[in-house]
């Protein structure tokens, strides 16, 4: 969490008919100083927040909820007493977000200790259909996000409203849903909730309000809200930058409609319903919506204002503009306290909105490097009012941070009207790590003046591990990091860009870009900097493959790619997967046998992920080169690597371009995760490997022109390492030699085990062939090219090998030749015995075309005539032969 304190105004815009002061949320236009605190950010597990709300249980309203987005899952992040110095956080995903909080968008409580969540994706089955909707969940923590099976804690859900971007609760298990799959506004009662993780949703009642017209926006949600005090439900129709009202007591269930995608208790259309325009122009973008005392609240994600209107009368007056300079403004909320709040899913924070107080407390640096000798963490405190105050402290480490680091900080008193710099010192002791200090301050006996609080996170400078998050949102590793335990520091590329130099022991990175992360020159120039020192980097990213693979982008840098052992293959796209090119495919991966990282992943499915930003699927076909090893490709052809390893005597490297969160099964994306780090590492995959062969000669004697001969060759790994074949070429040989495992590489071997490589040699003329077969693999002993010399001879004869004309048992000769028409065909049998003599026209891949003469022949001269139009004009062979000797003579027949 970091706090940021902002003083600033807004500019306001009064009706003539309104005096400000009307409403207890007019400070925010007043043009009065007002004090923005950030309560939360990526630290506390804020990962593409879209909304919040607040708890509203009895007893519990101290509970902000904030609500995560993800197609693969959303989650909730609890802020416990926010804003104050008891604030604490609660992170929970449900067993199967994937499907119950599909892309969610919205959250909304009822009165009834529950909430629903609004899923904004087509389908949550993700199989090319419409079935989604809103979800109800329980409020009880010992039912939500625990363990009811495989559908999760959801209490229920119905799944008539694909695109289903906004919710607000009615009351008990009623709730209004923004439609943006059917265009208009619903009503969902769940009535009788199933036993969380159930399936019986056939008391649901839906009624359909399709007068109310909307259209969704593809960019951001369209939130509702509902004015308890007049029982209009105001609706940010998005996709029409307006915003509508329509009265939810108004219209009659009319006309009973086809049941989608599951039975229904009811399902109705509803005509007559009172509705409007009612905010036509003015907004670019809006997103979200609140009400609060007599003032409609709405912010636009388009420049990052919150603009407040006058709602008492009968039309909507402006009254101000507040400008907050958010990255991506989505929910917004007011509290009981009379604040607003608001997430900022550009930059994952959460931010409170409130009239300035007596003072501010912010952090100097929102992250500070720790040298083993230790240091301090500065928070400056502006008194802004006209007394001087004297500041209680008091500083606490987080519970990530080693236990062997110790604080200590001194009271302070501030001048009126002035800021003074209070310092925490740091004792690291002699243990790294990542913590994060937070600074309390308070006036005794003053509590009307409030208390303070902002937190630094510090790092070790001899950190080991660090994680970047490249804008990757919905596609964060970040959860699986954590839950494997793995002690990794999260960063964005820009924070680390400036801190880069102050890591001395710096062994593992995982850089992860989500479908708009990209790498950037400079951040490739870094990562190449990296490598060369001897750091080990996974490199995982969609669009960011393509953008450092194709010339047309400007970070395109195949110098980067060589040094992770591959080339740029090009985008595995829609047909090579048997997929429209529009839709979101559905993949399976398969790994190598044998190997450290991916050796049990095999029928791995997992969904490419779509993006606008290259109008394509951003995932690539990587080509290892250079010693590179794909360990991980498409079914389709084992050539369609997807990720490759790459190992130097300095580092390790690994690259994938498909994010390992879009693999489907929980169990198979941690193991591969784990296993991509533990081989970064060197705890598995190391040791050294030997190569040696059974053979470094392979001579197949005389084969007949067009038949095949198949020799092996065996491979063995004699040292403690795994032997990864990375490439088998055959140079020379005019094509005749071939192997069949030159596509089934790479080819791992692990230490003490075999392969055998077969290779075929299948001759085309009556001649001697030679070829080399180069073997490249990461062998300790070789040059990485090992070398086998191929030899063979080609015949015409199936026999023993044929001489030209005539030897010393038989003669051959023929006139005209080349043959046009008819021609003299005359041989001898030689010796002193009668023997079975066979003369034959054969063809260039030595297959026997006619049979001229077949019998017993005693010693003599013979002659035949041949017609060369009874076959089809070529080359050929006369063949001669008996049962120990064969001669030949090449025949040209003409047309």
């Amino acid at each position: 969490m970091k706090r940021v304190y902002l003083i600033m105004g807004a500019f306001c815009l009064m009706a003539a008919t309104t005096m400000y002061g009307q409403s207890d949320v007019d400070y925010l236009v007043s043009g009065d100083p007002l004090e923005f605190s950030e309560l939360g950010n990526a630290v506390d597990d804020l990962d593409n927040p879209m909304d919040l709300d607040f708890n509203r249980d009895e007893g519990r309203e101290n509970e902000l909820w904030v609500l995560n987005g993800g197609e693969i899952g959303g989650t909730t992040v609890i802020f416990y007493d926010p804003g104050t110095s008891d604030q604490n956080t609660l992170f929970l995903r449900d067993g199967n977000a994937r499907h119950f909080m599909a892309n969610s968008s919205a959250i909304s409580f009822s009165d009834n200790e529950t909430f629903g969540t609004a899923q904004n994706v087509l389908d949550a089955n993700f199989q090319g259909g419409s079935f989604t909707g809103p979800s109800l969940w329980s409020t009880d923590l010992d039912i939500y996000a625990q363990n009811h099976g495989r559908n999760g804690s959801h209490l229920d859900m119905l799944h008539g409203s694909p695109y289903c971007s906004g919710i607000e609760a009615e009351t008990d298990n009623i709730y209004w849903v923004f439609d943006g799959g059917n265009g208009h506004i619903c009503r969902y009662d769940f009535v009788e909730p199933h036993v969380p993780g159930g399936e019986d949703h056939s008391d649901g009642k839906v009624w359909r309000y399709m007068e109310v017209a909307v259209e969704r926006s593809m960019d951001v949600p369209s939130h509702l809200v509902r004015d308890r005090s007049t029982d209009w439900l105001y609706i940010v129709d998005a996709g029409n930058a307006r915003i509508l009202r329509m009265n939810v007591n108004s219209g009659t269930p009319a006309v009973d409609l086809q049941l989608i995608n599951e039975p229904l208790a009811e399902h109705k259309r509803v005509d007559g319903v009172e509705w409007e325009v009612y905010i036509s122009s003015g907004l670019e973008a809006p997103t979200g919506i609140e009400v609060a005392d007599g003032r409609l609240l709405v912010s636009d994600n388009a420049n990052g204002q919150i603009v407040v209107y006058d709602i008492t009368g009968e039309s909507a007056v402006e009254l101000g503009r507040l400008e907050t300079n958010a990255e991506s403004i989505m929910g917004i909320k007011v509290g009981t306290d009379n604040n607003l709040y608001y997430v900022d899913n550009g930059a994952r924070t959460l931010v409170r909105v409130g009239p300035q107080r007596a003072g501010s407390l912010v952090a100097e640096s929102e992250i500070t490097g720790v040298p083993d000798g230790g240091t301090q963490v500065n928070f400056d405190f502006t008194n802004n009012s006209s007394e001087a105050l004297d500041l209680s402290v008091r500083a606490e480490l987080s519970d990530r941070a080693p236990e062997a680091w110790e604080l200590s900080v001194d009271g302070v008193t501030v001048a009126a009207n002035s800021t003074v710099t209070i310092p925490v010192t740091i004792s690291p002791g002699d243990e790294l790590g990542i913590g994060d200090v937070t600074l309390f301050a308070w006036v005794e006996g003053r509590p009307e003046l409030g208390d303070y609080f902002d937190r630094s996170t510090v790092i070790s400078a001899g950190i080991e591990s660090i994680h970047i998050n490249d804008n990757s949102g919905n596609w964060s590793i970040s959860q699986i990091l954590r839950n494997r335990n793995f002690r990794f520091l999260e960063l964005t590329p820009g924070d680390f860009a400036g801190i880069s130099d102050m890591f001395n022991n710096l062994k593992t990175m995982v850089w992860n870009c989500g479908p708009n992360g990209q790498i950037e020159p400079s951040e490739a120039t870094l990562i190449k900097s990296l490598l060369n020192d001897g750091t080990n980097i996974a490199l995982i990213g969609d669009v960011a493959m393509i953008t450092l693979g194709e010339a047309q982008f400007p970070n395109f840098d195949p110098q980067l790619l060589g040094q992770f052992g591959l080339s740029y293959g090009g985008r595995l796209e829609g047909p090579s997967f048997g997929f429209d090119p529009n839709t979101f495919p559905r993949i399976t991966l398969n790994g190598v046998v044998g190997d450290p990282i991916s050796g049990e992943l095999m029928n791995v499915v997992g969904q490419i992920t779509r993006t606008t930003q290259t109008a394509g699927i951003p995932s690539s076909r990587l080509n290892p080169q250079n010693g590179g090893f794909g360990f991980l490709h498409h079914n389709n052809t084992a050539t369609d690597n997807v990720a490759v390893r790459y190992e130097t005597d300095t580092y390790r490297a690994v690259a994938m371009s498909i994010n390992p969160v879009n693999l489907s099964n929980n169990t198979q994306r941690n193991n591969l995760v784990q296993n991509i780090i533990d081989w970064l590492n060197g705890t598995i995959g190391s040791g050294t490997p030997q190569i040696s062969f059974n053979t470094q000669q392979v001579n197949y004697g005389v084969v007949g022109v067009g038949s095949t001969s198949r020799e092996s060759v065996v491979v063995s790994n004699t040292g403690d390492g795994p032997l990864q074949i990375s490439n088998i070429s055959i140079s020379g040989g005019q094509n005749t030699f071939r192997t069949t495992a030159g596509e089934n590489v790479p080819i791992l071997v692990p230490a003490g085990s075999s392969t055998e490589i077969e290779v075929d040699f299948t001759p085309t003329s009556d001649q001697e062939f030679s070829a080399l077969m180069t073997i490249r693999s990461n062998s300790d002993n070789s040059t990485q090219n090992d070398v086998i010399e191929l030899n063979g001879n080609g015949t015409v004869a199936s026999v023993a090998p044929a001489d030209k004309g005539s030897n010393d048992a038989l003669a051959l000769d023929i006139n005209p030749n080349p043959i046009a028409g008819q021609a003299l065909v005359s041989y001898a049998v030689k010796g002193s015995s009668q023997k079975q003599v066979k003369l034959s026209l054969i063809n260039s891949l030595g297959q026997e075309v006619s049979v001229l003469q077949n019998t017993m022949l005693a010693p003599g001269e013979y002659s035949l005539t041949i017609e060369g139009s009874a076959l089809p004009a070529g080359s050929y062979y006369a063949l001669l032969r008996t049962d120990d000797a064969a001669v030949y003579l090449p025949v040209v027949l003409l047309k």
